[in-house]
């Protein structure tokens, strides 16, 4: 039980840390960032408190795979932080003061957890 625990806490960071690099790289194809009723500006407090809530949401997934506990609708919305580096090369003034913490990449991840488990569970039902 404790490894699972563990487990899932290091696919967390392993996946958080795969954001990060892949957010820092260059793309030629970038998605459109989401609607603002999608986002809410944060406090750091509020941030880590997210991040607490999302680990519980994919270490729940990961135990009981199943629709309900693999909703992608978990992960609610994401986060504008303050920034705490100076605004990159021509960005404006309002694009300074927030940087926006998306999460679309593990709501696709759950959605497509949810999807695989579905799939399963009408193969089985099926036999």
């Amino acid at each position: 039980m404790k490894a699972r625990s563990v487990l899932a806490g290091v696919a967390l960071a392993a996946l958080l840390a795969a954001a990060r690099s892949r957010a820092d790289a260059p793309s030629a194809a970038t998605p459109a960032p989401p609607a603002a009723s999608q986002q809410r500006d944060v406090s750091l407090d509020e941030y880590r408190g997210h991040l607490q809530a999302l680990a519980a949401v994919v270490e729940a997934c990961a135990k009981a795979r199943d629709a309900a506990t693999c909703d992608p609708a978990l992960v609610g919305t994401d986060d504008r932080l303050p920034a705490a580096a100076p605004p990159p090369a021509g960005a404006s003034v309002g694009d300074s003061k927030r940087r926006l913490v998306s999460y679309s990449w593990l709501r696709a991840l759950l959605g497509k957890v949810r999807d695989a488990d579905k799939r399963s569970e009408e193969h089985t039902s099926e036999l």
